[in-house]
């Protein structure tokens, strides 16, 4: 598998995963998960998600996978793994002039302990992306210029940004649109689980919510 994109987990509990009566997902904790376990293992992050795992959700051979990795200068747990595969299809670019294999995705990153309260501050209003523009600010390496145009694209996003809380999904988590990515907080550790499936949003959510049941039972 290649490792480029720009720049141990032990044994856990059975987890179940069913539909509510309401439609909503629920994927439980087992009882006496340790979550600290999930910090440890933020560093080999293709530990707690798999390439066998992606394989069964995308119900393709592991060695079609594409293996992608990067680390972001922004603190602890601000490293990302991400595993790719080619759909037979193809994306028409430039007013149908071009043509590039289409791929789907699911990756993990951004572990980290947090409160709930900080959790559903973070993820579940805007103000993580102001928190974001304001750590970008104070860096002394990052200029003026680069922080307003971060800023305005922050603020566009943040118009369009859409999150669905998941009460019944670990201790809580919520579902993110467009970006589709599941934020999960299990006891006091979050992490993010990135899905994309091309203009299919529920499949995605889906993928998504297959890859955390995964995740906590391996």
């Amino acid at each position: 598998m290649s490792n480029s994109w720009s720049n141990s987990l032990c044994a856990l509990l059975l987890v179940s995963i069913i539909s509510c009566g309401d439609g909503q997902p629920k994927i439980e904790i087992p009882e006496g998960f340790h979550a600290e376990k999930l910090v440890s293992a933020r560093h080999q992050l293709h530990q707690l998600l798999t390439a066998e795992m992606v394989a069964q959700i995308a119900k393709v051979p592991v060695e079609k996978l594409e293996q992608h990795s990067k680390k972001i200068e922004r603190g602890p747990g601000q490293q990302l793994v991400m595993f790719s595969w080619k759909t037979g299809k193809t994306k028409n670019l430039g007013n149908n002039k071009h043509q590039i294999a289409e791929y789907h995705s699911l990756g993990i990153g951004f572990v980290s302990e947090m409160s709930r309260a900080a959790f559903e501050k973070h993820h579940g209003s805007n103000q993580g992306l102001q928190e974001a523009v304001n750590r970008m600010v104070e860096k002394e390496n990052f200029t003026k210029e680069l922080a307003l145009l971060e800023a305005g694209y922050l603020a566009a996003y943040a118009r369009r940004r859409h999150v669905e809380k998941l009460e019944q999904v670990g201790t809580l988590a919520f579902w993110e649109r467009p970006l589709n990515a599941l934020h999960v907080l299990v006891n006091t550790t979050a992490f993010t689980i990135t899905s994309n499936s091309g203009e299919d949003e529920p499949l995605a959510k889906r993928n998504a919510l297959s890859a955390l049941k995964l995740i906590l039972k391996n």
